[in-house]
């Protein structure tokens, strides 16, 4: 009985430091891990701390450290360790498995797994991609601010093929104005003019364009390495639909400008809101490139990368 006289002290004290602690994974681990000696131990009736038991079983829940604590000093204490080990095998076998503790969550998911090589890659393919969002954004700009974005009155899926002769220039040209903004606009506009303006709308599309080659391409590469992970799957097929999205909504807010007004004395004009939603969405895609690559980069600055490191 010396033993059990020494064990409900120390289960008294772990129940009354436990309220102020915080790490359910590590107590369970710590009553798990002294149990896991007692396998051989019979196991019989409910020992006599049975109550001082349930409390340690409770504050399993909240206490890291302290159940090992007490556990190896009633061990040292008791004279009978079968009666002993006993109880803890079974405070073990209410504290339950604890798995979610030990599962990786959040920036620690996307790259569980891999090694620092596999995410030093992936970071700097996310990095690329988010650099070429901002100069994208920049033409975008550009191209607003020069007037340039009617000057292609046609979208194609596949992309279009810049003229290659005078023969086509004119032609192009002559698309350019049957458009509202040339009639009522640059109607004085010369052919020369008119190409300052298309190359500027044509390097804005094929930038764009060259995005969804450069992350698809190193994409497709890293899945068939198995350098993706589920996770990271997920996010990434998000940026290629938000990305596939964003083509769509640039044409069609291009198109509200390829409109005539109801007004014969109005400008023509992009719509604001269309312009609006195209600026949002390449923001967004911007936040979220960068928002993955800092996660693939540093994987334990989060909350759920410091749970994986201590499991």
């Amino acid at each position: 009985m010396r033993g059990w006289t020494t064990l409900v002290p120390l289960l008294r004290d772990v129940v009354a430091r436990a309220r102020c602690a915080g790490s359910l994974h590590a107590a369970k681990l710590d009553i798990r891990a002294f149990t896991s000696l007692s396998h051989a131990a019979p196991l019989g009736a409910a020992p006599p701390a049975v109550t001082g038991l349930r409390q340690l079983a409770k504050a399993a829940g909240s206490a890291p450290g302290l159940a090992s604590w007490a556990a190896r000093g009633a061990l040292a204490a008791a004279p009978s360790p079968p009666h002993l080990l006993h109880g803890l095998r079974w405070v073990a076998s209410l504290a339950g498995p604890g798995p979610a503790a030990a599962t990786p969550y959040g920036a620690a998911a996307l790259t569980a797994g891999l090694s620092a090589a596999q995410r030093r890659w992936l970071a700097l393919w996310l990095g690329g991609c988010s650099a070429w969002v901002a100069v994208l954004v920049v033409l975008g700009g550009v191209t607003r601010l020069t007037r340039s974005g009617l000057s292609m009155t046609d979208w194609k899926f596949g992309g279009e093929r810049a003229p290659s002769g005078d023969a086509e220039w004119e032609a192009e040209f002559a698309r350019y104005a049957a458009s509202p903004e040339f009639r009522r606009v640059n109607s004085r506009m010369t052919l020369d003019e008119f190409k300052a303006i298309y190359w500027m709308e044509f390097a804005h599309r094929y930038w764009g364009r060259g995005l969804g080659l450069l992350f698809a391409g190193p994409a497709l590469a890293f899945a068939v390495g198995r350098t993706v992970t589920t996770p990271l799957a997920r996010r990434l097929a998000l940026l290629f639909a938000m990305g596939g999205t964003q083509g769509l909504v640039g044409w069609w807010m291009v198109r509200s400008g390829l409109e005539d007004p109801a007004d014969p004395h109005t400008v023509p004009r992009v719509s604001a809101y269309r312009l609006a939603a195209h600026l949002t969405s390449a923001f967004a895609i911007y936040a979220t490139l960068v928002w993955t690559t800092l996660d693939v980069a540093r994987p334990g600055a989060g909350a759920g990368g410091a749970a994986a490191a201590a499991a």
